[in-house]
């Protein structure tokens, strides 16, 4: 679609039916600048001119509004002498013998500048009907008399033009770039431009022209943070020149402390008349908030202008204003904004600020910002404490040498028991993710155990941690035996790490049940304890959940703490942590049985995360990459699966070793991909033995279930009935019971296993199972059951998004539905009928008519009920009668 229509369907289509017969004769557009308002009116121009309709541009300017008839002269006829009346008449007039059987277009561009004259003759062309008028006007701005009298004396419609939704703006970007934007820069573009259409268009623009907006792994990619472009630039500076001296040390002041209260406006010498000047003139807004009104900029534009047009003296100035202004500093925001005040000086003192102050900025995910903080308290000998967090911080950005020189040198110093245990656990942490060296992690925790009393269950807890992520969790959970869950001689830090440890090995070990508990444990002693700031164990004890939850059937539950982790990373501008999430996504989509949508989210991880360092870096990568592999796999696009899968391994090493049974596993569907099933087969059951030397039961459960679907049943029946004593959860009973069933060829026990993996959400499953039951009633001579059992694996395998499975390939043509088809298909199967069907979709009842019929012949149904059996799954939320919407693909349209 064209970026004119983007996001502005629903105006244009207005626009459309009011110059159809029997409409309005004119529509006034009205709306701040930039929000598009002209864009929309060259459109209809352009759409007019190409039907063959007469149509004429008129763009009032202030240079013309002093001529009378200045604007439209192009239009009024050059007869001299007439008077103003006899030069409208036989304008209209003129315009009446335009060829065509309907009135001409005029389309009138910024309609507040028009001079009366030519207002008066816009109005008696609409007054008249001899042409359509369309109208912009700036609003707040005041049109002249005659422009206003046309719609309010009901001669045409007046529509608001406000800015882009988010979704539409991202759209719209998408639109002007030629594909999609990672969703942290999209994140930047939207709060940078608020929706503004111009706004957005000059952002994309200035971004690729200084190349920090490019084409990276498939996304288009803001490297640092969205900053304006020269021509916005410009613009608001022009904007700010306008205003007087006092208004403008009002706009600098806003810039850098919104949201400043009235009264340390007040403090700082700025009086109410001046607030109101510039509360006038849009540079600056009030507020009303629990804590009194506040002020603030009119547009985030206004203060990235001020701010990049500041000298280091102004910046200093303002700094000190604000200090010597504002309320003191008590809560953590206040605190912050202190902190970055005393940075602005270029001489910060109060180090004890500057600490506080880079926590925070941690907690908001400014590495950036909690880095300048922490450097600049340790500057001014801000001590270990400062040291710290810049520690923490560097460890976090991937400055892993930066780090570890200086954690390697604070272990030199006379430390507390405590505070040596957390830098040993830090640069435990960052020497094997940061710098591979795992082996000297060891002697660090070693010898801070041989030197502390106190703090050893950091210790303990870290070296657990590290033992997790090379994929050997019994010696993980064993390292973490000794710190006591109480409290008595733990600290809240060793205890919630320790439970996410828990959770995070006991998946891997199958114990779904318990990882389940110290999964909740540790999400709930997290949000008790941070008060709502974030920290890495928020989501690293939410991660653990989501994977036990997914593991577990709790698909719904996983979706909600996935989908709220990942919108968090995205308002944080945090791209390692939208990468991280966005791997969730993926996963979770799998799950449902929907290879496309998981291989979108795991492109996006890799386009958002790949390059900024993180000690989280290659898991990211590495899984993103696999799970890729994976998803193309299902796609039978075996070219994409084989580079990715090689692009994954070449992130592998020991320290990542929890994913080498994922990587075997993914092997398998790669080569079943080429086509080589047996070979397939063969690299699951490596795999699978590979889990199991290492106690990785519950992946091994899933490994042996693969090999299942690729049709070898026998050769994981006894292994997986075994496993059923290891592994619980309520999946683990499932995937032995249509192993079995395969295995003995029942059609009916596994048209059951079809139903349950249908009522647990996995919709692939339950399509491979189902068609393996329609080939296995074929073969007992149950033609009856076998084609009852294939319309089922159609119907099912038509929400898969085309996957290929070795199991599907019974079926004779997997039935894709349309994503419209889809989406009228679950409306159908929820009880709607074809006229609230039409009604809520603003289509033809015809339309809906035919699309069902589609549907029946695809899905080889006959009834609306038979719908009901395949789209409306036990665990899906059905919509009331009412006609609320389901996404085409079930879930939020965020979430997929």
């Amino acid at each position: 679609m064209s970026e004119d229509f983007v996001g502005r369907e629903t105006e244009l289509a207005a626009i459309w039916r009011a110059m159809a017969p029997g409409g309005t004769r004119s529509v006034t557009l009205v709306g701040a600048a930039g929000v598009g308002k002209t864009r929309i009116a060259r459109v209809v121009l352009d759409r007019a001119a190409g039907l063959g309709r007469s149509a004429f541009w008129v763009a009032a300017t202030s240079s013309a509004s002093t001529i009378p008839f200045g604007a439209v002269s192009h239009l009024v006829p050059d007869v001299a002498g007439l008077d103003r009346f006899q030069l409208l008449r036989r304008t209209a007039a003129w315009m009446a013998t335009r060829p065509g059987t309907v009135p001409p277009v005029v389309v009138v561009d910024d309609a507040q500048r028009l001079d009366d004259a030519s207002a008066a003759l816009i109005h008696h062309l609409a007054v008249t009907g001899t042409a359509f008028i369309v109208s912009t006007v700036r609003a707040g701005d005041k049109a002249p008399d005659a422009i206003t009298a046309i719609w309010k004396d009901g001669l045409g419609d007046r529509m608001t033009i406000g800015p882009f939704t988010r979704l539409r703006a991202e759209e719209f970007v998408g639109c002007l770039l030629g594909g999609p934007l990672d969703p942290v820069s999209a994140a930047g573009l939207w709060h940078l431009s608020e929706g503004n259409a111009l706004y957005l268009r000059e952002l994309v623009r200035g971004g690729i022209e200084s190349g920090e907006l490019r084409l990276s792994r498939g996304a288009w990619r803001w490297s640092g943070l969205v900053s304006a472009a020269p021509r916005l630039i410009e613009f608001v500076t022009q904007r700010l020149a306008g205003a007087s001296r006092d208004v403008r040390s009002l706009v600098d002041l806003v810039s850098f402390g919104e949201p400043l209260g009235v009264e340390t406006i007040a403090r700082a010498g700025i009086g109410a008349p001046t607030v109101g000047a510039a509360e006038k003139s849009g540079l600056v807004r009030s507020e009303a908030t629990p804590e009194g009104i506040v002020i603030r900029l009119g547009h985030p534009l206004y203060g990235e202008v001020a701010r990049g047009l500041s000298t280091s003296l102004q910046r200093a100035t303002v700094a000190q204003t604000l200090l010597r202004s504002a309320e003191p500093a008590v809560r953590g925001e206040h605190i912050l904004r202190r902190a970055v005040w005393l940075l602005m000086t270029g001489v910060p003192s109060e180090p004890h600020i500057l600490v506080q102050g880079a926590i925070r900025s941690l907690a908001a995910l400014d590495l950036e910002m909690a880095s300048r903080l922490a450097d600049a308290a340790v500057k001014a000998n801000g001590g270990v404490a400062a040291e710290t967090v810049l520690a923490r911080t560097l460890v976090l950005r991937g400055s892993a040498a930066a780090a570890e020189a200086l954690l390697a040198a604070m272990e030199q110093r006379e430390l507390p028991d405590g505070d040596r245990a957390e830098l040993a656990a830090a640069r435990a942490w960052n020497l094997v993710f940061g710098l591979k060296r795992s082996a000297d992690a060891e002697s660090v925790l070693d010898s801070a155990g041989r030197r502390i009393v106190q703090g050893r269950d950091l210790l303990a807890v870290q070296r657990a941690n590290i033992r997790t992520y090379a994929g050997l969790p019994e010696e993980a959970l064993a390292a973490a035996a000794g710190v006591a869950e109480d409290g008595a001689g733990s600290t809240v830090d060793a205890v919630l790490r320790k439970w996410v440890v828990c959770a995070e090995a006991m998946s891997v070990q199958g114990r779904v049940n318990d990882a389940l508990k110290y999964g909740r444990r540790a999400v709930a002693l997290n949000r008790r304890t941070s008060h709502g700031d974030w920290s890495m164990s928020e989501d690293e004890a939410e991660s653990a959940l989501a994977g036990a939850l997914i593991m577990s059937g709790g698909l719904t539950e996983a979706g909600e703490i996935i989908e709220t982790a990942y919108a968090r990373a995205v308002e944080a501008g945090w791209r390692i942590g939208t990468g991280m999430w966005s791997v969730w996504r993926g996963e979770l989509s799998f799950a449902r049985g929907r290879p496309a949508t998981a291989a979108r989210h795991y492109r996006t991880a890799l386009a958002v995360a790949g390059e900024d360092s993180h000690p989280y870096l290659e898991w990211t990568m590495r899984f993103a990459w696999d799970h890729l592999a994976r998803a193309a796999a299902q796609l039978n696009d075996s070219s994409l699966a084989d580079a990715a899968f090689a692009s994954a391994n070449g992130y592998a090493w020991s320290g990542l070793g929890a994913l080498d049974v994922w990587g075997g596993s993914t092997a398998g569907w790669v080569a079943v991909a080429r086509g080589e099933i047996e070979h397939g087969i063969s690299l699951a059951l490596v795999a699978a033995e590979r889990a199991r030397r290492d106690r990785q039961f519950g992946w091994e459960l899933l490994a042996l279930h693969q090999v299942v679907r690729f049709g070898a049943p026998k050769k994981a029946n006894g292994r997986l009935a075994e496993l059923a004593a290891e592994v619980d959860g309520s999946l683990t009973g499932l995937y032995v019971r249509h192993t079995a069933a395969l295995a003995a060829g029942d059609g009916a026990a596994l048209g059951a296993v079809a139903d349950q993996f249908s009522s647990c959400g996995y919709m692939l499953l339950a399509a491979e199972a189902a068609a393996q039951s329609s080939r296995a009633h074929a073969r007992d001579g149950r033609t009856s059951a076998g084609a009852e059992a294939s319309r089922r694996a159609l119907g099912w395998a038509a929400l898969c998004e085309g996957a290929r499975t070795p199991a599907l390939a019974v079926l004779n043509e997997p039935a894709r539905l349309t994503r419209r088809e889809t989406e009228i298909a679950r409306l159908v199967a929820v009880g709607l009928s074809n006229r609230q069907i039409a009604e809520k979709l603003v289509i033809s009842i015809r339309t809906v008519d035919n699309t069902v019929a589609h549907i029946y012949d695809k899905l080889a149904v006959s009834r609306r009920q038979d719908l009901a059996g395949i789209f409306c799954s036990e665990n899906e939320q059905r919509p009331a009668h009412d006609g609320s919407l389901l996404h085409p693909y079930g879930g939020s349209t965020q979430a997929n």
